[in-house]
């Protein structure tokens, strides 16, 4: 399977929908998903990003990806 994780720094990610996939972390900084590319992609198709209260100003979502052999890593302002 492969794994996704994603991460920022100035608010909260928040998956609507999680199923045929192992999932932590929703509702904080930092969600890490494990399973099948389908069932990653429906759930990425969900996520909210929330900046933390009273915060104005850019953070940066980290999107980790690997199969247990190979890994990426990229990062897009938000």
């Amino acid at each position: 399977p492969l794994t996704v994780t994603l991460r920022v720094a100035r608010g909260t990610l928040t998956l609507g929908s999680t199923a045929g996939l192992s999932a932590s972390g929703s509702g904080t900084g930092a969600v890490t998903l494990a399973g099948p590319t389908a069932a990653l992609n429906a759930a990425l198709a969900t996520l909210a990003y929330r900046g933390h209260l009273n915060y104005a100003g850019p953070d940066t979502l980290t999107v980790s990806a690997g199969d247990g052999n190979l890994g990426s890593t990229a990062a897009v302002p938000i």
